[in-house]
C-alpha cells in the first residue's frame, strides 16, 4: 500500500494503469471490498487483452507455471 497521492501519480505515469479508491477501506481494501476488487481486476485484464497486451496467469497457485496467452514458459516469471 502506498499513500493515495502516490497512487494517483503512479496511475498518471503508467499508460495502461487503472486506479480505484474504496472509501474508508484502510489497508484492507481488497479484503473489505473483495467482490468489487475482483470485478475491477478482471475488467482491467480484459481491457489489456483487448489492446493486445500480454496477460500472464499462474497455474496451480503461486508455485505453478506461468503462461502468457496460452504459451508455456520453462521458468516462472517473477
Amino acid at each position: 500500500m502506498v499513500p493515495t497521492r502516490n497512487s494517483v501519480d503512479l496511475a498518471r505515469e503508467c499508460r495502461t494503469a487503472s486506479w480505484s479508491l474504496y472509501p474508508d477501506a484502510g489497508h484492507g481494501g481488497i479484503f473489505q471490498f473483495h467482490g468489487q476488487f475482483v470485478e475491477t481486476v478482471l475488467e482491467f485484464l480484459e481491457r489489456q487483452k483487448a489492446c493486445g497486451a500480454v496477460v500472464v496467469r499462474a497455474e496451480g497457485g503461486a508455485s505453478g507455471a506461468w503462461r502468457p496467452l496460452g504459451e508455456r514458459l520453462e521458468a516462472p516469471v517473477h
